[in-house]
């Protein structure tokens, strides 16, 4: 039977990497502080911020690269959908550092 996308993140995978010997109590509270920090932040640097950790997670727990882009696409089209958000819809105040038509960039935006 083929493994899906899913099978990463909630699946088991054997290996012998430091994240597969740690008890499943310890990797609660990190997910659970980077979902609540996802919900709250206000940052366009979160979500590529945020992307590259668990990526950096997933690598040095050896997932397959194929396995891993199969598990991080829909996170991408995600992240990229909240920094246009971000881009659109965040505070102008701030210094502008771009301005086209009606639309401003603001360091407040990127911070």
């Amino acid at each position: 039977m083929p493994m899906t996308h899913r099978a990463v993140f909630f699946g088991y995978q054997p290996g012998d990497s430091l994240l597969h010997r740690l008890d499943a109590r310890a990797k609660v509270p990190p997910v659970l502080l980077l979902m609540v920090l996802a919900m709250v932040g206000s940052s366009l640097v979160f979500p590529p911020a945020a992307m590259a950790l668990v990526l950096g997670v997933l690598m040095a727990a050896d997932v397959e690269a194929r396995r891993l882009w199969r598990a991080m696409r829909p996170l991408v089209w995600l992240a990229a959908v909240t920094m246009l958000y971000h881009l659109l819809f965040g505070r102008q105040d701030g210094e502008v550092l771009w301005r086209v038509d009606r639309w401003t960039l603001t360091t407040a935006q990127i911070h």
